[in-house]
């Protein structure tokens, strides 16, 4: 065997060892498939009964502490992840359902100030975060940190906001818990529309 033929033998040998060595996938799919060993749903559940003792502001005193001094209401009751002039924010309501749908409830305060509540676009993280209960180090992936926003989410908007909202009408006295978020400049919270927790009769 010639020194070129045992070259070439060799190269390919390494070749094919380096080739099977290596496996290559999508950063999407192998985030995808770590979230997917997380079972989310007991960790929201808990999570949401923890939200439940959370002792809120009341609006409307969120409302005036705005109106006084936007920067100490902000660092007292806002919750901020990263940098930047937003924060999220968890209040208690409490008045007279004004009109009800589907889709929401506009409800007026003992101030008579008119909130509006979301009932069917319960989304994105504002529960999660207004709680201050979730870090960011609390998890390794961003995806993990998102389905768990993705699990509370559903167990409100799919299971505690509809039946709490079953029998509700024109004119009967509630007290809510909701979430919601804030820029330095958003000082008129009825301009606001709020991510119900719970919504109480």
């Amino acid at each position: 065997m010639t020194k070129t033929l045992i070259k070439t033998v060799f190269f390919l040998v390494i070749g094919l060892i380096i080739y099977n060595s290596v496996y290559f996938e999508k950063l999407s799919l192998r985030t995808s498939k770590s979230t997917e060993n997380i079972d989310f749903k007991p960790i929201a559940t808990k999570l949401y009964m923890d939200i439940l003792q959370i002792n809120a502001i009341d609006l409307d005193s969120l409302q005036i502490a705005l109106s006084q001094n936007g920067e100490a209401a902000f660092l007292k009751y806002g919750n901020r992840l990263g940098i930047g002039n937003s924060a999220y924010f968890m209040a208690n309501i409490e008045g007279e359902i004004i009109t009800i749908d589907k889709s929401e409830i506009m409800v007026k305060s003992k101030n008579g100030i008119q909130y509006h509540l979301d009932l069917m676009f319960i989304f994105g993280n504002a529960i999660r975060d207004a709680s201050k209960l979730v870090k960011l180090t609390d998890y390794k992936k961003t995806s993990e940190f998102n389905a768990l926003s993705e699990a509370l989410n559903e167990i409100i908007r799919e299971q505690k906001i509809p039946i709490e909202t079953a029998e509700l009408k024109t004119g009967d006295k509630i007290s809510a818990k909701v979430a919601f978020k804030l820029g330095k400049k958003d000082t008129d919270l009825s301009k606001l529309t709020f991510t119900p927790i719970t919504i109480r009769k």
